[in-house]
């Protein structure tokens, strides 16, 4: 997973939003995301070790964005508390995003053959959805940091598919 912030789009464009947006981004590359998801899945899972999930969402919204997303999927998981809810809700806003005449940005597990920075494989990237079907959007304008990440994480699916192994019973 990699956030990209620069692919952020405001539908009605708010001073006070682009503001807000401006200074998360900032906070963001002040401490390295690695460092933060760390903490925050440790501190996430010891609360439910203690039976206490409410406070491990709570801890979760209290962190910026970016290192948020990655674990509170790992709340859900270990708890079961929304994955058919959430599953639903994400099938529903492709299938409403399918039947538009009008691009609706979405982000979707796709297969890439070199479109994006060489890829090749299964990635989640954001995408527009209409009736039209669906393009990938906003990787052009991403930063270099950025395409770095997005290039590293690709790296590391690859090595990571390659070390899997095929056993024949």
């Amino acid at each position: 997973m990699v956030p990209l912030w620069s692919s952020v789009k405001l539908a009605r464009p708010n001073p006070h939003i682009m503001h807000e947006l401006e200074r998360i981004r900032e906070l963001s590359a002040a401490s390295p995301l690695e460092r933060r998801v760390a903490h925050l899945k440790s501190q996430v899972l010891d609360l439910i070790q203690l039976g206490r999930i409410n406070e491990a969402y709570e801890a979760t919204r209290r962190e910026l964005p970016d290192a948020r997303i990655f674990v509170q999927p790992l709340i859900t998981w270990r708890t079961m508390q929304s994955t058919p809810n959430a599953t639903a809700n994400a099938t529903l806003r492709f299938l409403s995003a399918s039947l538009s005449d009008t691009p609706h940005p979405l982000h979707g597990q796709v297969f890439l053959s070199g479109d994006v920075f060489d890829m090749k494989g299964v990635f989640g990237v954001p995408v527009d959805v209409s009736r039209q079907g669906w393009t990938i959007s906003r990787m052009q304008s991403l930063d270099r940091i950025e395409q770095e990440r997005v290039r590293h994480a690709s790296d590391s699916i690859k090595t990571y598919l390659a070390s899997l192994t095929v056993t024949q019973e």
